[in-house]
C-alpha cells in the first residue's frame, strides 16, 4: 500500500468517506459538488495528519459550476505542504506523464491512498482539461490534484471509461499509449492559482 503524503487528504461526512482534497499553504482545495452533494455540507471534516478539521467556513467557492471549486483555511497545521499551483497550463498531447493523487473508497466507509499515471489529451475549454489514466479513478477522487513535480496542473472532478472504439482509434493514431483507457475532467491549475491568489 503507497503512504499517502500529509498534504493529500481525504474528506469524510461523519464517518463515511466521500471524496479527496489537497494542501497549498495553509488552504485546503477541494471540489465544491462534493459538499453540496453531502447534504449541504452537514458534518463534513477533511483529515489531515491525524486531525479533524471541520469544513464549515469556507474562504472561496464558485459561483460557475464549470470551476467547480471550494476553498478552506487550515489552522495551525505543523506541516509545510510542497505543492504549488502551475501558472501555464500543461502541454496537450505529448504523452508526458502526471501523477494523480487521491483517495478511493473502501468497504465499510473507509477509504485508502492511491496514485494513478495521467497524460493530459485536450483543451475543454477556458477553465477545465481532458487527461487519460492508465487505470480507472473511483468515486472519491474528486478534488484531487493532478501533478508533476511540485506543481498542481489541474483538480479531479469527472472520471468515466472510454468506450472500446475510441481507445483503439486514439492508440491507433499514436495518440495515447495503448494502457490509457479512462478520461477524466480536470479544473486547471492555472484557474485554482487565481482563486489562490485573490485570498493571499
Amino acid at each position: 500500500m503507497i503512504p499517502n503524503p500529509k498534504y493529500i487528504v481525504p474528506i469524510f461526512q461523519y464517518e463515511k468517506f466521500i471524496g479527496s482534497g489537497f494542501v497549498v499553504k495553509d488552504k485546503l482545495f477541494t471540489a465544491q459538488h462534493i459538499i453540496v452533494s453531502s447534504s449541504g455540507g452537514f458534518g463534513v471534516n477533511a483529515y489531515v495528519n491525524g486531525t479533524f478539521y471541520p469544513l464549515s467556513s469556507p474562504l472561496a467557492l464558485s459561483s460557475n459550476s464549470e470551476i467547480d471549486t471550494i476553498v478552506y483555511k487550515l489552522h495551525n497545521l505543523d506541516f509545510d505542504s510542497p505543492l504549488q499551483f502551475a501558472k501555464e497550463d500543461p502541454i496537450y498531447i505529448d504523452n508526458t506523464k502526471y501523477k494523480s493523487m487521491h483517495f478511493q473508497p473502501r468497504k465499510g466507509g473507509d477509504c485508502f491512498y492511491n496514485e494513478t499515471n495521467c497524460i493530459v489529451f485536450k483543451e475543454e475549454d477556458d477553465s477545465r482539461f481532458g487527461g487519460l489514466s492508465d487505470s480507472r479513478i473511483q468515486r472519491g477522487a474528486s478534488g484531487s490534484p493532478l501533478v508533476k513535480g511540485n506543481k498542481v496542473y489541474g483538480m479531479l472532478v469527472i472520471g468515466c471509461p472510454l468506450p472500446e472504439q475510441r481507445i483503439k482509434e486514439l492508440s491507433d493514431n499514436g495518440d495515447v499509449p495503448k494502457d490509457i483507457a479512462f478520461y477524466n475532467q480536470y479544473i486547471k491549475g492555472s484557474v485554482l492559482n487565481k482563486i489562490f491568489d485573490n485570498l493571499t
